[in-house]
């Protein structure tokens, strides 16, 4: 007769009694589908582990007492390996070597890198160790997870309920790929429309704001689909803007951006914490870093990991009492202000990243209009609705309306006049040598025309637009002629003006100068 925990087994029930016990042990080999069931099946480990080094302490009265040990660290960390997968993430070898340790997450279906959760696996083994024990768990785990690359297929998508394939159109589950981020909205294969709230529709909201402009629709439009795949780097920061008088329906389109990624998926980033590495590792795993109410009159020191991480490339992140690493960001960075910073980088090369959003419409504090923002925008049916519509819009060239031009070509003129002058005159002169006293008094003439008149001398002009030019493959020359490479229509330039005689300096150019030679 078989026997149980409770004494010997009924013959009765003895079939019934074997048939539970094989049950519970395919379940046990079942692998775990929630973090609930990886925090129960540790715990069910520490449990045995105790129970079979119960250590008895025999006293002289005849008395014995059970003591229960800790569950050695090494073994804590075997009994994580076998229940969760481990990862340390990278593209070559030297990304991996300074990569954190990643977990799966089978709530999510991403790797993530939460101290919390490893911290909580471990408490499920055994809830009496310590700091210094879980830091050295942690330290093995790091040393002996396997690496694995991020999935490269940018046509996968990771969404609420699955990973969906822009190449097939289906939906795929989540293991065997490694995703760090997603969006928590899932996609309805249905056929599902657009909803209408008491006669309120999105897209004619989006054809509102956009000013019946369809090139700034497309952008809206652009914006959403680079959030939803934002695996697929488009090398672009969006910039919301305002006048700073509210009501402008800038909020409330940030609101509808983080309800589509959910919660857990989102960080809150503004431009000059970029640089901050403590800060920059709480954005490491979002699909979303948004930051509101920047500084108009701030000044960006360094904007270099925001255009590292803009253009996916690697970044050191230095979080709080832990090890340094480096990372890629797979994240859409949407910026909201009233005016635009000031950046120490003036170069074209972050310029050319921005799109910038006019927000033009002030609404009225109505309750119509309170439901749009408290209710219409968390409503499940219209985020399924965007995210159908959205997750096959091309991402891979974002347009620069005029009205983005516009404002970025305001913002580099008075952040920077030379930068302005080199990009907007350069490109529409026809010579391939250009004296430097000439592109002075072209630049002089410039800045009269752009009502910001200049005071700068010829060699502070001559030391900016040097590395300018460089960039462009022009070579800086002492000593050298013009001759007719320098054209005359380019000469005819300062014509009617006081600076420089144009015929003087065509005149000029067979004399030995300082010129900028366009190198062949």
């Amino acid at each position: 007769m078989s026997k149980s925990l409770y004494g010997e087994i009924p013959a009765d029930l003895q079939a019934l009694f074997q048939e539970h016990q094989e049950q519970k042990k395919k379940a046990e080999q079942l692998p775990p589908t929630s973090t609930n069931d990886v925090l129960k099946i540790l715990g069910q480990k520490g449990q045995e582990w105790r129970d079979d080094h119960i250590k008895v302490q025999h006293h002289k009265d005849g008395t014995q007492t059970k003591i229960t040990r800790r569950v050695p660290a090494r073994t804590i960390a075997n009994y994580i390996k076998e229940v969760v997968i481990t990862a340390v993430i990278g593209d070559s070898q030297k990304e991996t070597d300074q990569a954190p340790l990643t977990l799966y997450n089978n709530d999510t279906g991403l790797y993530s890198n939460s101290e919390r959760l490893l911290n909580k696996m471990i408490l499920a083994v055994d809830n009496t160790t310590n700091k210094r024990f879980r830091s050295e768990i942690e330290s093995w785990l790091t040393i002996e997870a396997p690496s694995r690359k991020r999935e490269k297929d940018i046509n996968l998508i990771p969404v609420g309920n699955g990973v969906y394939n822009k190449a097939t159109n289906k939906l795929l589950p989540y293991p065997n790929m490694v995703f760090t981020s997603k969006v928590a909205t899932n996609y309805n294969n249905e056929d599902i429309e657009e909803p209408s709230f008491n006669g309120w529709k999105f897209s004619e909201w989006l054809k509102e704001l956009s000013d019946g402009n369809e090139a700034k629709e497309k952008l809206l439009w652009q914006l959403i689909a680079c959030v939803i795949q934002n695996r697929f780097s488009s090398n672009v920061l969006f910039c919301l803007m305002d006048g700073g008088q509210g009501r402008t329906g800038k909020s409330t389109f940030e609101q509808l951006l983080m309800n589509l990624v959910g919660n857990d998926n989102y960080t809150s980033l503004k431009l000059e914490e970029f640089d901050k590495g403590f800060l920059l590792a709480q954005a490491f795993g979002a699909s979303l870093i948004i930051g509101d109410d920047n500084n108009p009159k701030g000044y960006i020191d360094d904007g270099s990991t925001l255009k590292s991480i803009v253009t996916n490339e690697l970044v050191l992140v230095n979080p709080k009492m832990q090890a340094p690493f480096s990372a890629r960001f797979n994240a859409t960075i949407v910026q909201s202000m009233n005016g635009f910073p000031r950046f120490k980088d003036t170069s074209g090369g972050l310029y050319r990243r921005f799109r910038l959003i006019k927000f033009n419409h002030q609404y009225p504090d109505t309750p119509a209009g309170r439901k749009i923002k408290d209710e219409y925008i968390y409503n499940q049916q219209l985020l399924e609705w965007i995210l159908k519509k959205a997750i096959n819009i091309p991402v891979d060239t974002i347009i620069q309306t005029k009205e983005s031009q516009t404002a970025l070509d305001d913002i580099q003129l008075e952040n920077d006049i030379v930068l302005s002058f080199v990009n907007n005159e350069l490109p529409s002169l026809k010579s391939t040598r250009l004296p430097v006293k000439f592109l002075f008094n072209l630049f002089r003439k410039y800045s009269d025309d752009n009502n910001t008149p200049t005071k700068m001398s010829r060699a502070t002009f001559t030391r900016r637009i040097k590395p300018l030019m460089a960039q462009r493959g022009w070579k800086y020359n002492k000593r050298y002629r013009p001759s007719d490479y320098f054209k005359e229509e380019d000469a005819e330039m300062l014509k009617g003006t006081s600076y420089y005689d144009y015929n003087n300096v065509y005149k000029d150019r067979t004399n030995i100068q300082v010129v900028f030679v366009m190198e062949s």
